[in-house]
């Protein structure tokens, strides 16, 4: 069994990297200025530019920022190796355009130097713009009325260095990158602090979770007990109260969740339960449990058609195997059948089907999250998107591949000691 296991780890590890390498990359994709403001919220103050900026830069070093990404960069020898450093995106964004332009390294640095020196001292408007320029000959008419800076950028597009850009540079940053640091910092649940109220993440989303759990659990849970008898009796029993159910079972299944949760809310409201989105969070333990019965029976009767049919599917392929067909010429008593035949063989999938059902049961709690106000996942991650919480979302995300892992593993366990002979 550990060989198996260690071989479906082997399969499933390569993933899980990939997908974190995704989120990092979208993660970072993600940083700018602005994000950088927003990260420091009410510290700013707007009537100082001066300081506002090495507030930013503080918080950008703070953040690794100034750091390469991954453990190893490849560019041209035209760039300077310390240009993470600058703190303005814009003086950045400027030197690396005039470097690949012609590759004249230390004449763009020049420039690029007076160029913020002057904007400081004069604070020009005209001046500010030309970081914003988008070509060599736009620069050139823009500082044309600045002597100096124009003598500057002269000495720079005259001494062209070409073959500095043909040159690449490889660098390997080792433990000195942004890519280590969030993956240090991942190994140890640790994901910082959310931009939207300076909170922990990992305290966040774990009460976020157990909110979630409190609910989900219990709903999965009689999703499958109910859907174990329902699609056992519609293998088994054929008649008109088989078909009424079939029937039934199709139009619940034709409604949409959301829809669904809707309804039993103005419902609740129409008969006079009292029933209040607001009053979630209760420590009582009865107050508990009378306000997520409501979100609980909403996804249990969104749930039981899919996993009821899927049983029934199950049990009715293990009816025409050929030992179910020789045991019933053998005369066999029904009931030995089914019990000694028909249900240890549909175990598996079913198994296989419940621990399945555990992760996609998830997207249904955020749906019903939303619709019934419980501050769980759902909630958190959608107030979240909204906010431009980058690290609370990639978080989630990474929690939500955490989960599915560890499902996929517990399937491959539970299937293995149920039959042994199951190669992954």
């Amino acid at each position: 069994m550990g060989a198996q296991i260690r071989k479906r780890l082997f399969t499933i590890i390569p993933f899980a990297l990939l997908a974190v390498l995704l989120v990092f990359i979208v993660f970072e994709s993600s940083w700018n200025s602005d994000f950088i403001e927003s990260q420091n919220g009410s510290h700013l103050d707007y009537t100082d530019q001066v300081r506002n900026e090495q507030i930013k830069c503080d918080r950008r070093k703070e953040l690794h920022l100034d750091w390469p990404v991954f453990y190893f960069s490849i560019t041209s020898s035209a760039v300077p190796k310390d240009i993470q450093g600058i703190c303005n995106n814009y003086e950045r964004a400027l030197l690396e355009k005039l470097c690949l332009s012609n590759g004249n390294t230390s004449g763009a640095q020049d420039f690029v130097a007076l160029l913020t020196l002057k904007i400081k001292e004069t604070n020009n408007n005209e001046l500010n713009q030309i970081f914003r320029k988008n070509t060599t000959e736009e620069i050139e008419k823009g500082v044309s009325q600045f002597p100096i800076l124009n003598q500057a950028f002269l000495a720079y597009t005259k001494n062209d260095q070409f073959y500095n850009i043909l040159v690449p540079r490889v660098a390997f940053h080792f433990g000195q990158n942004r890519f280590h640091v969030w993956l240090s910092s991942l190994v140890k649940f640790d994901f910082g602090k959310s931009t939207l109220d300076n909170q922990p993440i990992a305290t966040k989303i774990n009460k976020a979770l157990a909110n979630t759990l409190v609910f989900t659990i219990p709903a999965v849970f009689f999703i499958f007990l109910i859907s174990i008898f329902t699609g056992l009796y519609l293998s088994i029993k054929k008649g008109k109260l088989t078909s009424l159910i079939s029937n039934v079972l199709y139009v619940i299944d034709a409604i949409p969740l959301i829809w669904l949760s809707i309804i039993f809310i103005l419902l609740s409201a129409y008969l006079g339960m009292g029933y209040s989105t607001m009053s979630f969070g209760s420590d009582s333990f009865l107050d508990m449990l009378s306000q997520y019965s409501l979100p609980i029976f909403t996804l249990v009767l969104a749930a039981i058609p899919y996993v009821s049919k899927q049983i029934e599917q199950a049990i009715q392929t293990v009816k025409n195997e050929p030992f179910v067909k020789t045991a019933i010429a053998k005369g066999l008593s029904e009931k030995v059948i089914l019990t000694k035949h028909i249900l240890p063989n549909a175990a598996l999938p079913i198994i296989i089907l419940f621990f399945d059902y555990l992760a996609y049961a998830f997207g249904g709690a955020f749906v019903v999250e939303l619709v019934f106000s419980i501050n769980g996942i759902g909630v958190l991650m959608a107030d979240s998107v909204l906010a431009n919480d980058l690290p609370v979302i990639s978080a989630i995300i990474l929690y939500l591949i955490l989960i599915k892992m560890v499902l996929t593993i517990l399937t491959d366990v539970v299937s293995y000691l149920i039959n042994p002979s199951i190669k992954f």
